[in-house]
């Protein structure tokens, strides 16, 4: 297919590229590149930047790829599992996970959202079942230079969501420090929303809560 020419600002609404038919306008990407919701083929959507379109370089939602990339013996493992479920994150708007990867600006690099080759071929296999797929910057996008199998522990530390607290001049996140004095997340919490000290709630051992708890009821 030849690739259609577009003036910046020029609507793409209603035309074909490839597997994509422009929908409509989806506003500009953080990199300031006007992009346009598109359809595909198979039923999937996809947004994409004008320039890919306009250059044939986007022409599916990455269905195109399947085929191909089934030559190299690896669509059953678990890193071509993993592979699809980056690209749902940042491109399916109906998933569950896509209002915290591609609803806020979240991509995948031109090569890897393309080939799952290129991806396995930069990530290497994965190193057993313990291993997730890591961002190593939560705000940046997929790609070499920001990824790394790491383990859920890891993975953990490294969300936006993931407390940090200090302590006696230690920096760790909740979880390890609940770990260090066998303490349930749920009870420092709730210890804290009480009014608790920091270093009470964490020192506190859960069964001297229980005995304080059980010899106030007894006195009532």
């Amino acid at each position: 297919m030849t690739p259609r020419k577009a003036h910046n600002g020029a609507s793409l609404e209603g035309q074909v590229f490839g597997r994509l038919t422009a929908q409509h306008f989806a506003g500009s990407n953080k990199h300031q590149s006007r992009t346009w919701f598109c359809k595909c083929e198979c039923g999937g959507n996809s947004t994409v930047p004008t320039q890919h379109l306009t250059s044939g370089h986007t022409a599916s939602c990455g269905c195109a790829n399947v085929d191909a990339n089934r030559k190299h013996g690896l669509y059953k493992s678990s890193e071509y599992t993993i592979w699809g479920q980056m690209k749902d994150r940042c491109y399916r708007a109906g998933t569950s996970k896509y209002g915290r990867y591609g609803g806020r600006g979240i991509r995948v690099c031109d090569a890897w959202r393309e080939s799952f080759a290129a991806f396995y071929r930069d990530m290497g296999p994965r190193p057993s079942k313990d291993y997730t797929l890591d961002r190593i910057d939560n705000d940046g996008d997929y790609g070499p230079d920001n990824c790394r199998w790491t383990t859920a522990d890891v993975q953990y530390r490294n969300r936006r969501q993931t407390k940090w607290i200090e302590f006696n001049d230690e920096r760790l996140c909740q979880k390890d420090w609940c770990r260090r004095y066998d303490l349930d997340e749920a009870t420092f919490t709730a210890r804290l929303k009480r009014g608790w000290s920091l270093d009470r709630a964490l020192t506190t051992p859960a069964m001297a809560q229980n005995r304080n708890s059980r010899a106030l009821l007894k006195g009532a």
